[in-house]
This record gives C-alpha cells, structure tokens and sequence, in this order.
C-alpha cells in the first residue's frame, strides 16, 4: 500500500504533463525551424528601402531589410554582396527569364 503522504499521479495529472511536455517540444522545433540563421551571396538586382534582391547560383532571393539582416559589401545594384539573415526574413523566387 503506497505512503499517504505521496500524491498519486491522476489521470488529469498525466494530462497535464504531457501537454506540457507537447508545448515545450513544439516551442523547441518551431525555434529551429523560424530561426535558422542563413548566408545569401550574390549579385544585387535591386535595393529599396525595405527589401534586397539577389541573384544567386541558385536562384533570385528577396531579403526583407530589418535590424537582425547584416551585408558585408556595397549595397548597390551590380555589387557582389553576401547577406546574413534569418530565414524568414529570405524568400527564393524565380529567377527572371
């Protein structure tokens, strides 16, 4: 006969702790995924105020200008620049035909 002085775990108990556990895995997944740092090095198409094209080996990048984004070169159409940001703040698109 287990100790009075001991909870047991209940059903609700059990519940809880594993939707706790489901979150804390979900927060963990979604930080490696939404926040993987990445390097984009190219040729710049073009510069507005908020966003940066780049044409890669790859492909065409869009880059969303914010705090977190850093270029190493001259920010200026022609320039080979190389781009670290997060990855959703960079989009692949198409290249031109």
């Amino acid at each position: 006969m287990p100790d009075a002085d001991y909870p047991r775990f209940t059903r609700g108990m059990k519940t809880s702790v594993w939707l706790g556990l489901v979150a804390a895995g979900c927060l963990a997944l979604s930080n490696l995924v939404f926040g993987q740092a990445m390097t984009v090095t190219g040729k710049v198409l073009t510069v507005t105020s908020n966003m940066i094209t780049v044409q890669t080996d790859s492909g065409v990048w869009e880059v969303t200008r914010g705090s977190n984004v850093k270029v190493t070169g001259e920010l200026k159409v022609g320039a080979t620049v190389t781009i670290n940001c997060s990855a959703p703040d960079a989009q692949k698109k198409e290249a031109p035909q």
